[in-house]
């Protein structure tokens, strides 16, 4: 029994390789945020990034960037995380871009690894994911046949608008027309970076900057921008403060600091699509003004 329920299963893995091979989805639609965090990182992790110069490494914020925009860039934020976690893939990957672009607006936050680490590093799965695509996230059947079925009753651009934070639950619940409500829920913008927090961004950063240096990455701090109620608000002014103070600007690319205009957002901090496509283009030009500066 136990023989022919292992053959059984090797002849469906097989089958489902082949199918996988002869029609690969062009779009996959993960169900949770978590779930489409492991198939940024698996992708980036196992895929061919020849044709990549650019890796954009931040939070749920820079999810909402329009990668059609951006040729040559794979962005490797994530959702619900701090940008040491793409940074920890980009070193286990080993492969160094010709630029780095590090977001900052939660840099001096609280950093756990967590489950992420434990799924994408899984002692068995991350060796095998290798030689068999399949068994990366993403691939599953039952993925893709709830892809298949929700295409045709949801529009992907929303669906996809929804993940990064679960940005429209947050927005249901906060009216971002109260300055009070919104300043409410972020309270910890109300407070500058502590000590703590500080050493241990400072001293990862330190790190994985060090290692760019050595592969002659260029490193390029960015913000992206957020409601202007919490633009200049002691975290932010304190993020900048401490970024220049230890990663300072003769030494290190500083795109400009988004100006605090009235950016439409679901939640105060993640754009909504329109003004999402409005910043990519303006982030697009400052990366070209750099390039034609030979950066």
């Amino acid at each position: 029994m136990i023989k022919k329920t292992f053959i059984t299963f090797l002849i469906i893995f097989m089958l489902y390789s082949i199918f996988w091979i002869l029609h690969t989805p062009k779009t996959i639609i993960a169900q949770e945020h978590w779930q489409e965090n492991q198939i940024t990182a698996q992708n980036y992790l196992y895929g061919d990034l020849d044709s990549v110069e650019n890796l954009i490494i931040g939070t749920s914020l820079s999810r909402a960037l329009i990668m059609d925009s951006l040729p040559g860039f794979f962005n490797l934020s994530l959702n619900g995380e701090l940008p040491f976690q793409g940074l920890d893939v980009m070193e286990k990957k080993g492969i160094y871009p010709k630029r780095v672009f590090i977001e900052t607006n939660r840099i001096f936050s609280w950093f756990n690894k967590g489950l992420f680490n434990e799924i994408l590093y899984s002692p068995v799965l991350y060796t095998l994911r290798t030689p068999f695509p399949v068994l990366r996230d993403g691939r599953q059947p039952i993925l893709i046949a709830a892809t298949s079925v929700e295409s045709m009753f949801v529009d992907r651009r929303i669906f996809y608008t929804a993940l990064y934070d679960r940005a429209i639950l947050y927005g249901g619940r906060i009216d971002m027309n109260n300055e009070a409500d919104v300043r409410f829920t972020f309270r910890e913008y109300m407070e500058k970076p502590n000590a703590k927090q500080l050493e241990t961004a400072i001293s990862l950063l330190n790190h994985y900057f060090e290692i760019l240096k050595r592969h002659n990455t260029e490193i390029i701090i960015y913000e992206m921008p957020i409601s202007k109620i919490l633009c200049n608000t002691p975290k932010m002014t304190g993020t900048r403060e401490q970024m220049r103070k230890y990663f300072p600007p003769a030494e290190y690319i500083y795109l400009p600091q988004p100006e605090c205009l009235d950016y439409k957002t679901y939640d105060g901090t993640h754009m909504v699509r329109d003004e999402a496509i409005k910043y990519t283009h303006l982030f697009k030009t400052q990366v070209d003004s750099l390039v034609r500066m030979g950066k």
